[in-house]
């Protein structure tokens, strides 16, 4: 189970990397209003609050023995970080 949680973590931090870069390239926005608040406050604002989310939820699925909720959320963020590398593919 740690094991997924630091891959969520991992693919979190790509997740803000690509978004954050194709937001200043003016190749995406991001799509969570909550998460975009975030960015218009700062990159690093959105970094904090992003990462700072997924953490707790992260330790909250591993305190109830979450498994599958935590594996399912890792495969879901892996999902959307390659999507992101797709579209940077087709749009580069």
């Amino acid at each position: 189970m740690k094991r997924a949680a630091g891959l969520l973590v991992v693919l979190t931090l790509c997740d803000w990397a690509l978004t954050a870069d194709g937001i200043l390239m003016g190749l995406c926005e991001e799509s969570n209003p909550a998460i975009g608040a975030a960015f218009d406050a700062g990159l690093h604002t959105a970094l904090l609050v992003k990462v700072g989310v997924v953490l707790a939820a992260a330790a909250l699925l591993l305190v109830l023995r979450a498994e599958r909720a935590l594996w399912l959320a890792t495969w879901v963020t892996a999902a959307v970080v390659l999507y992101q590398i797709a579209a940077r593919v087709v749009l580069l």
